[in-house]
């Protein structure tokens, strides 16, 4: 029995050593683990910073094309509207030119090649070309 017991106490310190051989080889593997997992985080957080950056800086580039694209709609809308005006400011000086020379009975001197010109004719002649 004693023999027995020699052998008892024998495989069970073989079997602490291999108890304590697989806790520091897990212990060892937790802390890999661990700084493995730390390693993602912090990658995790530079790519989140750096695309909050860069929605940051989309956000502000598109605020920047909308205030230019207002600026130029207004732009656009001036010209179309000092262009009316002048092309109705032209339009009417013509007209009073045209009454005036239809009302005095007089003709003005125009060489044959201007009044074959349709622009011509149709500062004289409002309806032209006729249509058929």
């Amino acid at each position: 029995t004693v023999k027995k017991l020699q052998d008892q106490k024998h495989d069970m310190e073989r079997e602490i050593k291999n108890l304590h051989r697989r806790l520091r080889e897990e212990s060892a593997e937790w802390r890999q683990f661990q700084a493995d997992l730390q390693t993602a985080v912090v990658i995790a957080n530079d790519i989140k910073s750096e695309a909050q950056e860069e929605i940051g800086d989309l956000k502000r580039r598109l605020h920047e094309a909308q205030e230019k694209n207002e600026k130029l709609t207004k732009e656009l809308e001036e010209i179309k509207s000092r262009k009316y005006a002048r092309d109705s400011r032209e339009r009417v000086s013509l007209g009073r030119g045209v009454q005036f020379w239809k009302s005095s009975g007089l003709t003005p001197e125009v060489p044959k090649s201007s009044r074959e010109d349709p622009c011509f004719k149709k500062l004289l002649y409002p309806g032209f070309p006729r249509s058929t």
